[in-house]
């Protein structure tokens, strides 16, 4: 060996590691992403040009796998307990409705809040067919909902078994629903409707409105907006018949 060569190879160049040492250094390079890192604390780039796919292949990819499978489990546990007042529970108390006719799908308990799609309502309309229906869509958020409740409360104790008072609450929760409910003192049922399919079905835009039906399920008046008290006995006297 020339005196240069020895020099090199006492520097701990390139001449100083045999094919086994090459091995033993490669083993202690951990690859993350497009960079080797050295156990020992030294790090270099690796050219993604020279070697665009290997470290972004191998090993990205469980960690792609691993935040997928957590967002899927932050999902499921979004689904299971974002919606939870809207199923019903089971501590609910039943409060009975007072209907002025019976009917396979009229809700009984006034709080029930049954969820119904706009063919499961104009199947309901059918069955209530041989009494004056008041239909009234509305939501507990919504402000001018709030100024008409009290007399559609007070006009469906007056009118008793004469007319049947029907509500539609949209785009809401039941939760907010039954205690709008309670402090109107609405004991009549409303139909749940959380996307709006039966106000838009019935050709609304907006909220509230009311649909005023007679005897035999025509329709004797429309209300857009809040019912005054002249507006809402207007209606009623279309429905009912005269004495």
């Amino acid at each position: 060996m020339s005196s240069a060569s020895a020099r090199t190879s006492a520097a701990g160049g390139p001449l100083s590691l045999n094919p086994a040492r090459r091995a033993a250094r490669a083993r202690s390079m951990a690859v993350i992403g497009d960079e080797s890192v050295s156990v020992t604390g030294s790090r270099s780039v690796r050219s993604a040009a020279r070697n665009p796919h290997r470290g972004s292949t191998m090993h990205l990819m469980p960690l792609r796998r691993i935040a997928f499978a957590s967002a899927l489990i932050a999902m499921a546990a979004a689904a299971c307990t974002g919606g939870a007042s809207d199923v019903g529970g089971g501590d609910r108390t039943p409060v009975p409705a007072r209907n002025a006719t019976q009917a396979p799908l009229l809700p009984t308990d006034a709080s029930a809040l049954p969820g119904f799609d706009f063919g499961t309502f104009q199947e309901l309309l059918g069955q209530l067919k041989g009494t004056p229906v008041v239909v009234n869509v509305w939501a507990a958020w919504c402000g001018p909902c709030r100024v008409e409740a009290p007399d559609l409360a007070s006009a469906s104790h007056s009118y008793g078994s004469r007319v049947q008072f029907l509500g539609v609450d949209i785009l809401d929760s039941r939760s907010s629903a039954r205690s709008f409910m309670v402090e109107y003192g609405w004991g009549y049922p409303s139909v749940f409707d959380p996307t709006a399919a039966i106000r838009n079905g019935l050709g609304f835009v907006g909220q509230p409105d009311t649909i005023f039906y007679d005897a035999g399920g025509r329709i004797a008046m429309t209300w857009q907006g809040p019912l005054t008290p002249a507006a809402l006995q207007k209606g009623l006297n279309r429905i009912l018949p005269s004495v």
